[in-house]
């Protein structure tokens, strides 16, 4: 005796209470599908997460190493205008005791 009518992926069965099986089965590979398709996602968003962490701490990278070269440019800047002004009061020490001696 037929009495019940479902939705078997995609295909349209005329079942009878045995039939309630492929209704079970085709529940149960839903789940399964909806299961894998959860992990997947979640996966994916760890992926992202993971991701996100790695440009952040290549960024990080990056500034701290800019950073670092920003600091030797101005100790290399310094030291030359140290240089520059104890070269300047030679020449002007010099010049200055020229200025005495005549």
């Amino acid at each position: 005796m037929l009495h019940v009518i479902v939705n078997c992926v995609q295909t349209w069965l005329w079942t009878d209470c045995v039939g309630c099986v492929c209704v079970c089965v085709c529940d149960c590979r839903y789940k399964k599908d909806l299961s894998v398709a959860v992990e997947r996602q979640s996966e994916l968003e760890r992926s992202k997460a993971q991701l996100e962490l790695d440009w952040q701490r290549r960024y990080e990278d990056v500034e701290r190493l800019q950073y670092a070269h920003s600091e030797d440019l101005v100790k290399t800047l310094g030291s030359a205008r140290n240089e520059v002004i104890g070269k300047l009061f030679l020449l002007w020490f010099d010049n200055d005791e020229e200025n005495y001696e005549e």
